[in-house]
This record gives C-alpha cells, sequence and structure tokens, in this order.
C-alpha cells in the first residue's frame, strides 16, 4: 500500500501543471543565454533538447490536459534555430529508439489531434533544419543522414502503420508535402523522386487495386 501512494504521488507530481511549467521555463531560460563559450551554450542547447524531447514527447503528449506541450514545442523549435547540433540530436535519438517508432505511434496512432499536430510541427521544423544541416548528404542518399533515415521510415510506414490509422493520416502526410516543397532549394523533391515517392504514394492510395500490390505484405 505504501509503495502504491508512492507510486501515485509521483505520478502525480510528474503530470501536475506546475512540473511543466518549471520545465518550460528551463527551456526559455536556455533560449535567451547570451554568456558562456560557444561550446558552453552547445551543451545547454542539446541539455534544453533533450529535456523537452523527454517531457513533451514522452510525457505531456500522453496526457489528457496536454496544453503544456504547445509551450514546449515551441521552444524546441526555438533551440533548433539556434543549434544544429540539437537538431541532429533530436532526430538521432528518435530513430535510436527503435528506429523512430515512437515519433510515428504520436504521428499515426495517438487518439488526440493536438498532440499529433504539434508532434508533426516539431518534425517538420527539424526536417527543414536539416536540408540545410545534411543538405550533401540528403543530395547523395546516404543513410548517414539522419534526414534520409527518418524520411526512408516514412515511407515504409505508408503500407503497415499508415493503412491502418487512415483517419488520421493528415500531419503524416502533411510531412512530405513540406519536404518536397522548398521555395529555397528542390533538395527534398529530388530525394523523394530518386526513390520513387510517386510509385509508391500511388501504390498506398489504390490499394488491392496497384500493380504492386503484394498479397504477402
Amino acid at each position: 500500500m505504501k509503495e502504491d501512494n508512492a507510486k501515485f504521488e509521483f505520478e502525480n507530481d510528474i503530470y501536475s501543471e506546475e512540473f511543466f511549467n518549471f520545465t518550460t521555463s528551463i527551456l526559455a531560460t536556455i533560449n535567451t543565454l547570451t554568456s558562456g563559450t560557444e561550446e558552453e551554450q552547445k551543451r545547454m542547447s542539446l541539455l534544453g533538447e533533450t529535456v523537452a524531447r523527454k517531457v513533451a514527447l514522452d510525457i505531456v503528449s500522453h496526457c489528457n490536459d496536454n496544453k503544456a506541450m504547445e509551450a514546449m514545442v515551441a521552444a524546441m523549435k526555438n533551440i533548433f534555430d539556434k543549434s544544429d547540433s540539437a537538431c541532429v540530436s533530436f532526430l538521432g535519438s528518435c530513430l535510436q529508439e527503435n528506429n523512430a517508432e515512437g515519433l510515428l505511434d504520436l504521428l499515426l496512432e495517438c487518439p488526440d489531434s493536438m498532440s499529433r499536430n504539434l508532434t508533426g510541427d516539431l518534425v517538420e521544423h527539424c526536417l527543414n533544419r536539416l536540408k540545410g544541416i545534411e543538405k550533401d548528404l540528403i543530395l547523395l542518399d546516404d543513410s548517414k543522414s539522419y534526414a534520409v533515415k527518418f524520411m526512408d521510415r516514412m515511407i515504409n510506414a505508408l503500407k503497415l502503420k499508415a493503412a491502418k490509422n487512415q483517419y488520421r493520416l493528415q500531419r503524416y502526410l502533411q510531412l512530405f508535402a513540406s519536404w518536397g516543397d522548398d521555395s529555397e532549394s528542390d533538395i527534398g523533391l529530388r530525394w523523394m523522386f530518386k526513390n520513387h515517392f510517386i510509385a509508391k504514394a500511388a501504390d498506398f492510395i489504390l490499394g488491392k487495386k496497384s500493380p504492386l500490390w503484394d498479397d504477402k505484405e
């Protein structure tokens, strides 16, 4: 009984508004830091990315009251804009955790539209930054690029995870549109052509009527 009470109290603290406000204030402080060496600021940005990713995606996105997620996602976008390393670290860490399965679950299986949309906003912002950071690797379709790895994962999710969640596809599909739509360059679009995205998307839309349909899949 004592252990159960302790567990309840811990969970009550973790899911409290005070906890989320405290976390958001830490991220705001990191975003306004101007003192310290470049290396110190880099470490602080990486710390902020790690804290925000864990709190926003692992905790807040699953709460009934997830309003705090909006402020955290905004803070993470600011961190991404300030730090290339934090941007790379975010997607790299998500891929290392079961090949970004958690991100795809939030984009496609989460019943809450706000969590799906905010997750999509965050991923879209990160991918758009990575188009510049990993430009050469993306053009080579090099698997060393986290953006390439994630977009491969997105395409591979079409036939299974996406097909099973057809009423929750909007934000997931918007990521493909954003990836291919770049006013400054055609990096994403060239990558999509190189990886036969149009054929794969048509195959997904046509389902069993597709000439690429395979009953074994």
